[in-house]
């Protein structure tokens, strides 16, 4: 879910209210390249089950 660098975070205007003097809003998206690598591996899909298990990373319960 990528979203233009300024654009303020959905929800969390909720959890930071503007004071009275006006200065403090929601969180704001960086620029990608401000993040650290490991966020850009969020977007990465996780491995399924079957496909862990045939790769023997994962063992099911009573084999």
């Amino acid at each position: 879910m990528a979203m233009k660098p300024g654009t303020p975070i959905p929800g969390l205007d909720k959890i930071y209210p503007i004071s009275k003097d006006g200065s403090s809003r929601a969180p704001v998206a960086l620029p990608r390249e401000e993040y650290p690598q490991w966020v850009n591996e969020l977007t990465r899909p996780l491995p399924t089950w079957r496909s862990a298990r045939m790769r023997g990373r994962t063992r099911a319960i009573g084999t």
